[in-house]
C-alpha cells in the first residue's frame, strides 16, 4: 500500500460538472514530491445496453469534442446529485433515445480513469425497451438514434465499430451475461 497522501489541494477551474485541481503530494516519509498531480473531480456516470422487444441494441451516434468525431455509443451520461444511479440510468435512456423499459438489470461499475478521476460509472441493460416518448436533449447533445440487431454486436465490436472504451466494457459484460456469466459486481 503506498504511503502517498495530498498535503495541500486548489482547484484551478470549476464548472458546473467538473472541477480540476492540483495537489501537493507527500511521499512515504512525508516528504513533498517535486511534482504536482491533478485530478479531475465529477460526478458518477452511468450506462445503458438497451435492448428492444425485437432483440435489437439502441445505440446513439453523437459527436465528441474530444475526437472532433461522431461516436456511436449506447446511452448514458452524469448521475445528477441525490439522484440514485438507477434513476439516472431510466432517465438518460428515455431522454436520449424516446425508449423506455420495465425490465433493468445491474451490470456493474467501474472507475472510468482512477488515475485522474475518483469517480464511478454504473453499467445497466434494460430490456424489452419500447419506444414511448419524444427525445429530451441536452444543448450540446446530438444523439441519433440507431437501432441494431443483438447479433450483429460481435461484428460490429470486431470491426472497430464502438471505440468508446466504456461503452466497449459494458457491451462485454452483456456478451457475457449472454453466454451465462455472472459478471455483476457487488
Amino acid at each position: 500500500m503506498s504511503g502517498f497522501r495530498r498535503a495541500e489541494s486548489r482547484a484551478l477551474f470549476q464548472s458546473s460538472w467538473l472541477t480540476l485541481s492540483q495537489h501537493r503530494v507527500l511521499g512515504d516519509a512525508g516528504e513533498v514530491l517535486p511534482h504536482p498531480v491533478y485530478t479531475l473531480d465529477m460526478g458518477d456516470w452511468v450506462n445503458i445496453a438497451a435492448i428492444t422487444e425485437a432483440d435489437e441494441l439502441v445505440f446513439v451516434r453523437q459527436h465528441r469534442f474530444g475526437t472532433q468525431a461522431d461516436s456511436l455509443e449506447i446511452p448514458g451520461g452524469l448521475v445528477d446529485p441525490g439522484e440514485a444511479p438507477l434513476d439516472a440510468a431510466r432517465r438518460e435512456l428515455a431522454e436520449e433515445t424516446g425508449y423506455t423499459s420495465e425490465r433493468w438489470e445491474a451490470l456493474s461499475w467501474t472507475h472510468p480513469n482512477p488515475a485522474l478521476q475518483a469517480n464511478k460509472l454504473f453499467m445497466y441493460v434494460a430490456r424489452d425497451c419500447v419506444l414511448s416518448r419524444e427525445v429530451s436533449l441536452d444543448p450540446l447533445e446530438d444523439c441519433r438514434v440507431e437501432l441494431v440487431p443483438r447479433a450483429d454486436l460481435p461484428l460490429l465490436l470486431k470491426g472497430g465499430a464502438i471505440r468508446h472504451a466504456l461503452v466497449l466494457v459494458a457491451l462485454y459484460e452483456v456478451l457475457l451475461a449472454d453466454r451465462g456469466l455472472d459478471i455483476t459486481a457487488p
